[in-house]
């Protein structure tokens, strides 16, 4: 993606690990409110 080109690599890092972070997180609550 370009958005990821752009960025410096240190931040594409912080943001693989707060992706990770948020689909951990959609895991964790009911499936009810997942799209919600």
């Amino acid at each position: 993606m370009g958005r990821d080109e752009l960025a410096p690599i240190s931040t594409a890092r912080v943001t693989e690990e707060q992706i990770q972070q948020f689909f951990d997180y959609l895991e964790s609550i009911p499936e009810a409110t997942k799209f919600d």
